[in-house]
């Protein structure tokens, strides 16, 4: 599993309050956060009666970028390193870059279109006081606010918001029903009720003032900008993609004084990232990771290609002990990722307390947006063609069935409610078709599910504006013959369009080399009280349907789908107990909080 090094929390209160309670509240998130590493966290803060920010991080001397910069009245946060800031400053050295591309963003954040997610940013100048919020196009950096009965809290890390407000977290139970139809939280729902994710390319504006902050929520055109229909070239569009991949690459070498590792598989999207990184001659460690029967052999197959002698380094996927604990290896994710983690990506290990860094990491993370995740070539022909809404609709329904069709069926319900909204937003800014498709994609499952926000320093040259511009460009079929990445990988490293995709460019993934929850001792054991504890998981959950999969699956007859049911239920029902212990922690500081009736769930401003 992935980690989060930096915790950001700003706030913005009606009225003002004396400052030592809002440090008192910063105290209590940098305390529950600092237990997840043996390094001491570094922290700078700037705090008033009604508008502050903090930032803690471990120190780590091989970044460049300052997450943290002030230079003068202004005082600029980031969460990610953020690449791309050249196409809106130009050639600015990265120590310096934060202070630029902050001051740039808040003058006009429409800016936001031009850089690489993911990112969130925020700018505080003091005189006159005001504090402006920015998150990347995609949304898949970690942005979260809550509104209080006194104010507003943000922050990159969900449970930052109750602990700063001092409010008992409760679960929100249609954010827990969507998620069992799902997979994951769609939209701005989260674990927690009255706590919301952010909408892609916004910016929060706050302006104090003496009888306190007003805030103002507003999304900027970015997303339209990136999929809205027009005539283009595919062969213009696929060399400036190609372009930001190397740019991409040249960006991490400058904010990064060690070599990032690059994921490459033998399939599509890895192979934009990796091509751009070897076009740019970024020092780099490839790695593979060790799934499926010939994927090694695929990845091999590349880089023996390549221009340069380059070393590959086998991943083995299985870890964790197969008698560890499930719960407590949840517990553990939950600490970490507040339940905004893919619950599939449970079964690795995650130690805590963590001690030493890692190297940065380049996936091809978004290039699904070129291949129709969400249908191949047969399925375009049969199934969608032509796009009408019920038949996309349809096709998202049994994505969330799967198999084991396991929620109940209001939790199906709200969960093609969402469908619904989104093809809505998608129909506004004139997407139509199996296209639709691609732009569920983009809004709901690239930001919530796909993990790209799970680490501070991990980068794709698939979510570029230019590939995700191209993306849109392409007609369905050209999708399904991923001719975009072929064009892209052509511009980078012809020699590579000459080694097939591994997977046929589409076709069904073959059995993992790991074993499955029903399969491990403990971790059976494990599942097997939480099954047993319906009242825990009922509510979105079909009982009696859980428990026939549980009994075919320890007897050998569990599809892998399955599996993903019973990981939603074990993510849930370790959040329950992942709450309880932040509400002691809240209870444990007694007086702390900001307002005594803060919490309660007020409309959303939008």
């Amino acid at each position: 599993m992935s980690y989060v090094d930096h915790t950001w929390v700003a706030y913005a209160l009606d009225e003002p309050v004396a400052t030592e309670a809002s440090e008192r509240a910063l105290k209590r998130v940098r305390a529950h956060y600092e237990q997840l590493y043996v390094e001491p966290l570094t922290g700078e803060s700037r705090v008033s009666p009604a508008i502050g920010m903090a930032l803690w991080r471990r120190d780590d001397p091989r970044l460049r970028w300052p997450c943290w910069i002030e230079d003068g009245g202004t005082a600029v946060a980031s969460t990610n390193a953020v690449t791309g800031w050249e196409r809106v400053v130009g050639e600015v050295e990265p120590a310096r870059a934060p202070l630029e591309l902050g001051r740039a963003l808040a003058r006009d954040p429409e800016r936001i279109v031009d850089l690489n997610p993911p990112f969130v940013l925020a700018v505080l100048d003091s005189d006159p006081e005001r504090l402006v919020i920015l998150n990347d196009f995609l949304a898949t950096a970690r942005l979260y606010e809550l509104r209080t009965a006194s104010g507003w809290v943000w922050s990159n890390r969900l449970a930052a918001l109750p602990l700063f407000a001092a409010t008992a977290p409760e679960l929100d139970p249609d954010g827990w029903a969507i998620h069992a139809a799902a997979g994951w939280f769609l939209g701005d729902s989260t674990p927690l009720r009255g706590a919301a994710k952010i909408r892609p390319g916004s910016a929060i504006t706050v302006e104090g003032a003496t009888s306190g902050a007003t805030v103002r929520h507003h999304e900027t055109s970015a997303v339209g900008r990136l999929v809205a229909p027009r005539r283009a070239s595919l062969d213009e569009q696929a060399g400036e993609a190609a372009e930001q991949s190397v740019a991409l690459a040249r960006s991490i070498g400058r904010v990064w004084d060690v070599a990032p590792a690059i994921n490459l598989s033998g399939g599509r999207d890895s192979r934009i990232s990796a091509a751009g990184a070897i076009a740019a001659g970024l020092e780099a460690r490839f790695r593979t990771m060790d799934i499926e029967p010939g994927e090694v052999d695929a990845a091999r197959q590349l880089l023996e290609a390549a221009p340069d002698t380059l070393e590959l380094a086998v991943l083995d996927m299985e870890s964790g002990t197969p008698d560890d604990s499930l719960a407590e290896r949840i517990a553990a994710i939950h600490l970490v990722h507040d339940g905004m983690a893919n619950p599939m990506g449970g079964q690795g290990t995650l130690e805590l307390p963590q001690r030493g860094f890692v190297a940065p990491l380049v996936t091809g993370h978004g290039g699904e947006l070129a291949h129709g995740f969400y249908y191949d070539a047969a399925r375009l022909r049969r199934e969608l063609w032509p796009g009408t809404r019920r038949r996309i609709v349809r096709r998202l329904e049994r994505s969330g069935r799967q198999r084991h069709n396991s929620a109940r069926d209001d939790a199906y319900a709200l969960y093609l409610a969402e469908v619904e909204r989104t093809l809505d937003e998608g129909r506004a800014h004139g997407v139509r078709g199996p296209s639709l498709l691609d732009y569920y994609y983009l809004a709901e499952r690239l930001p919530h599910r796909a993990g790209l926000g799970s680490r501070n320093d991990r980068y794709s040259a698939c979510v570029t504006p230019a590939f995700v511009r191209g993306s849109f460009d392409l007609k369905p079929r050209q999708r399904t013959r991923a001719a975009l990445h072929r064009a892209v990988i052509s511009e980078l490293l012809p020699a590579w369009n000459g080694i097939p995709f591994f997977h046929g460019g589409g076709g069904r993934m073959r059995p993992m080399k790991r074993s499955r929850i029903w399969e491990r001792p403990r971790h059976s054991r494990d599942m097997e009280e939480m099954i047993a504890s319906p009242e825990l998981w009922s509510d979105a959950f079909d009982p009696a349907r859980i428990q026939v999969m549980w009994d075919e699956a320890k007897a050998g007859d569990g599809h892998s789908h399955y599996e993903a049911a019973f990981m939603r239920i074990a993510w849930r029902v370790c959040y329950v107990q992942h709450a309880e212990r932040l509400a002691e922690r809240i209870r444990a500081d007694g007086e702390a909080s900001l307002a005594a009736d803060v919490g309660r769930r007020p409309p959303r401003a939008r």
